[in-house]
């Protein structure tokens, strides 16, 4: 990465803690380890066989009839349509035709700086994201309010590609909603990650000590490691702390914006408490893209409420239970 790039973004040096290429083999490790007793349970439940052919990759069969998945991938959707799912502003285009409520937003070049500024004014708050590629909080950013935040953000974004998604923050809930051939299979609602203070520790050493606790665990909350980048230091600012603040024994600080990189116990079931009409936005979300199996992430007020994005490989491991329909799914395809 170029040196100015780095002094833009401010985050010189604070990742190399926290995620390292000596970590990436035991996170590869976990995943695979955690869909195949994912998939194993949901095999026996559906009376099916399960081989481990490698990598991740297994192949179910029953009556017959076989599928391979690798992970959280299946092959119910077509590469024509994931393609497309990942294309952010495209799917935008594709909601409101459908008259599912999106966002403001608009799309831009990542050093088109006056019109990610011009829009900043009129919507006040805004999260920056890659128009596309953006697995695991990738090159989002959150909370932006300032124009100097902004152009931090727009280059982060910009390391992804050339293209740049600013949204107006929405106010409310960040819910992720599980959905198979239109169906709500389950729903949770998402908190960012945070840490607990000790009196003694810096922020920087809590998030350390998270992704060590993390690894160490080798369960679903080590599939993915909290990073410390824009979206970190600008939660923290909000918060009025830095990385090397001490919070109290006891403290909880926010260390993101974005509730990609939670731990499990930051989620809660919400299907129960889903207004029928979000539900059905989320499945015409769903239908717009042309998605059999979507993740719809939407961020609901007290009586509104916004799709922000249509994941078509959503994680599978949050939600209890929900490999067993989508078993039987893929064996009836």
């Amino acid at each position: 990465m170029r040196l100015d790039l780095v002094r833009a973004l401010g985050v010189r040096g604070t990742a190399r803690r926290v995620r390292t290429d000596r970590a990436l083999p035991r996170l590869r490790r976990c995943r695979e380890h955690v869909y195949a007793e994912l998939w194993g349970a949901a095999a026996d439940e559906a009376g099916a066989e399960i081989h481990a052919l490698g990598n991740g990759f297994l192949e179910l069969r029953r009556d017959g009839r076989s599928v391979r998945v690798q992970n959280d991938r299946t092959p119910l959707d077509d590469y024509v349509t994931v393609l497309l799912s990942e294309d952010k502003p495209l799917v935008h285009r594709l909601l409101a035709d459908a008259a599912v409520p999106t966002p403001r937003h608009v799309e831009v070049g990542a050093r088109d700086l006056a019109a990610a500024c011009a829009f900043l004014r009129a919507a006040g708050t805004c999260v920056v994201k890659p128009a596309a590629q953006t697995d695991a909080g990738t090159g989002v950013t959150t909370g932006v309010r300032t124009p100097a935040q902004l152009e931090r953000a727009l280059l982060r974004a910009a390391r992804s590609g050339p293209r740049v998604l600013v949204e107006q923050q929405a106010a409310g809930d960040m819910l992720r909603l599980l959905l198979l051939d239109g169906q709500l299979l389950h729903a949770l609602r998402r908190r960012p990650p945070s840490v607990v203070g000790d009196g003694r520790s810096t922020v920087h050493d809590l998030v350390h000590a998270e992704n060590e606790r993390r690894l160490a665990g080798q369960g679903a909350d080590a599939l993915w490691l909290v990073t410390i980048d824009l979206d970190c230091l600008f939660a923290l600012e909000r918060q009025g702390i830095r990385l090397g603040s001490v919070p109290a024994a006891g403290e909880r600080v926010f260390v993101k914006g974005a509730t990609s990189q939670s731990r499990r116990d930051d989620d809660e079931p919400a299907a129960d408490a889903l207004p029928a009409e979000l539900v059905a936005d989320a499945a015409r979300a769903a239908r717009a893209v042309g998605l059999r199996l979507a993740g719809v992430d939407v961020v609901a007020g007290d009586d509104a409420w916004v799709v922000l994005e249509v994941n078509c490989t959503p994680a599978l491991h949050p939600h209890p239970g929900v490999a067993v329909p989508i078993l039987h799914a893929l064996l009836a395809q």
